[in-house]
């Protein structure tokens, strides 16, 4: 999903404005982990995975955001704390 999705939300949040590519859909990986979390089926653990899949690709568009708007010298810090706090909610 990210390999597919990344360049078109990439060329959406430069088209359109980026706080609502930042914002709607972590609301999407959120309904998507809740319906994974209670999937009482297959099928329903794989829609559920769609969704959160589905907001992967805005991570790049995050980092892109944190890049253009901090000065040069905070932007270092700002990406090693993303990183951290991704890795800390991957596991």
């Amino acid at each position: 999903m990210q390999c597919i999705l990344s360049p078109v939300i990439g060329r959406f949040s430069d088209i359109m404005d980026r706080k609502w590519v930042v914002t709607i859909p972590p609301f999407f990986g959120f309904v998507g982990s809740f319906i994974a979390a209670k999937a009482p089926n297959m099928t329903t653990l794989i829609g559920g995975c769609l969704l959160i899949g589905a907001t992967l690709p805005t991570a790049a568009v995050v980092h892109a955001i944190q890049a253009e708007i901090l000065p040069k010298r905070l932007r270092a810090i700002a990406s090693a704390s993303a990183f951290v706090g991704a890795g800390l909610g991957g596991l």
